[in-house]
């Protein structure tokens, strides 16, 4: 599906994804995670587009300003809702994982206070 240079991927792309639009205010830098289909209904009802219309050309149609600032410069991006299953990069670290070269959560959380190499121990 082409697209135009400058507005994002089309809308109707994220949909296989279960993304959603996050909002982002320029100015305080507060944002709000929107769901996908009601994003699309609304641009439809108010004839600013369709799911062809690119993400960050969404941000172009906000109404009103930031609830937080006052601000009116916003941005879009697509938002990933955490998996439901708790699968991915959102997920907190299995207990029974083995620590590795990347993951020492484990062994800091079964490490006890005052026990030997533990950070805590003389603290």
């Amino acid at each position: 599906m082409p697209y135009a240079a400058g507005q994002g991927v089309p809308l109707a792309h994220y949909r296989q994804h279960g993304a959603g639009v996050r909002l982002f205010c320029l100015d305080c830098l507060a944002h709000r995670d929107l769901p996908l289909e009601p994003v699309i209904e609304r641009l439809k009802a108010r004839g600013f587009g369709d799911e062809r219309t690119g993400i960050k050309a969404v941000a172009g149609f906000v109404a009103r300003p930031c609830p937080r600032c006052g601000g009116v410069r916003f941005e879009t991006s697509p938002w990933f809702p955490p998996s439901p299953k708790g699968e991915g990069w959102t997920s907190p670290p299995k207990k029974d994982a083995t620590p590795g070269r990347h993951d020492q959560s484990s062994a800091i959380e079964s490490a006890e206070v005052g026990s030997p190499g533990c950070a805590l121990a003389n603290a």
